[in-house]
């Protein structure tokens, strides 16, 4: 979605808005890895990712709404911040005992399953997703 939003920028030729987006979240990004990776370890650095992104997302629709008809509802993106909010504290929940591949298998599975109870993503999306056209 980042992306597609980023490219859409782009086309409305918002490159210098764009640039201080991304600089803007690579400060937040390294002051929050500096803060949580002595803390939580790698775990920290995978969610501090997703925390950026999610605020890259938000932050480029944001000015992409003002740029261009097509609006991407506030519901969605509240939603889709209360997914990511809850699938951050069940990871961070996670026994480090448990493997790597497993945890993120299962925070995979929780962020699939609040979507889908959420509406943020519903099964439509899912076999369009899914479908072969």
């Amino acid at each position: 979605l980042g992306q597609v939003i980023s490219i859409a920028l782009v086309a409305c030729h918002q490159e210098k808005t764009l640039l201080i987006i991304s600089l803007c979240l690579a400060i937040f990004n390294v002051a929050t890895n500096l803060v949580f990776i002595p803390l939580w370890g790698a775990s920290a650095a995978a969610l501090t990712t997703v925390a950026t992104e999610l605020l890259a997302v938000s932050w480029a629709s944001f000015v992409l709404s003002r740029l261009v008809s097509h609006k991407v509802p506030g519901v969605f993106l509240a939603r889709l911040l209360a997914v990511s909010i809850i699938t951050i504290i069940f990871a961070l929940s996670l026994p480090e005992s448990i493997p790597a591949l497993l945890r993120l298998c299962l925070t995979g599975l929780i962020y699939l399953a609040f979507s889908l109870l959420t509406k943020t993503i519903t099964s439509k999306n899912i076999n369009l997703l899914l479908s072969s056209n």
